[in-house]
């Protein structure tokens, strides 16, 4: 995962400069943002029993409709340490049933408003179905335990801290045919440069494999859409946006 992460984070404060954007966007664009967190996704969330010392990060994404109501949530799993984050993965899975009832038609037998909110992105002036990162991060200190969500994948923390969110990829295209073969259900992770006007440059696959002209497909797709740059208080903010694609898209 260290080296996952230097290759997502490396090349963008030296191209883009972690640099923010003064001039006021808000009108035009928002990204969609946790309405109901406190009293929905986070008390859910059971610390794992003999759960180990230090910090751990559950990272994810999920897809937030023009209504604010949050799709299925996709874990980012880290197979070479597999044993370590499970039963983790299995505490945010659990509460997501639980919580994000919307987040699946499989789950839902009719609308709960009981469950996680968002408020819904817009993008050009108009509501937009997007996808947002987050992060649940496991602390635990002696005997004390403490769990914490983030609106961000927490690869910028040395450059905003931790209460900034991510770029927001705006929904506009399905995932390619030429992508939906097997291997793609560990996931391929593309970590794209997204500056704080939401123009996107150095799309790369960071992990995982393709077959074909799938990778080329991917890396088309994020490049030609639209995003929501990073938000820092009442900035944007540049920052690497990533995405899982998985053949169950």
């Amino acid at each position: 995962m260290k080296l996952l992460t230097a290759l997502i984070y490396g090349c963008l404060c030296v191209t883009a400069a972690c640099s923010t954007n003064d001039i006021n966007l808000s009108r035009e664009s928002e990204p969609a943002h946790f309405l109901n967190l406190e009293e929905t996704l986070l008390p859910a969330i059971v610390f794992p029993e003999n759960g180990i010392e230090g910090t751990l990060i559950i990272r994810g994404a999920l897809r937030v409709s023009k209504d604010g109501e949050p799709g299925r949530l996709f874990l980012y799993s880290d197979p070479s340490k597999r044993e370590i984050f499970e039963s983790y993965e299995t505490a945010v899975t659990s509460a997501a049933r639980v919580a994000i009832s919307p987040f699946n038609t499989f789950f839902r037998s009719s609308r709960d408003d009981r469950g996680l909110r968002f408020r819904p992105a817009s993008f050009g002036g108009r509501r937009r179905e997007v996808w947002t990162n987050l992060s649940v991060v496991f602390t635990k200190q002696n005997e004390s335990e403490t769990i914490r969500v983030y609106q961000s994948m927490l690869y910028h923390v040395d450059a905003y801290g931790w209460e900034y969110s991510d770029p927001q990829r705006v929904i506009s295209e399905a995932l390619p045919n030429a992508c939906r073969d097997s291997d793609m259900r560990v996931g391929v992770w593309i970590a794209v440069d997204i500056d704080n006007e939401g123009t996107p440059s150095n799309a790369r696959i960071v992990s995982g494999n393709t077959r074909g002209t799938c990778g080329k497909r991917l890396i088309k797709i994020v490049l030609e859409s639209d995003y929501i740059p990073a938000k820092l208080e009442q900035s944007f903010v540049s920052a690497t946006y990533v995405e899982a694609w998985f053949s169950s898209y």
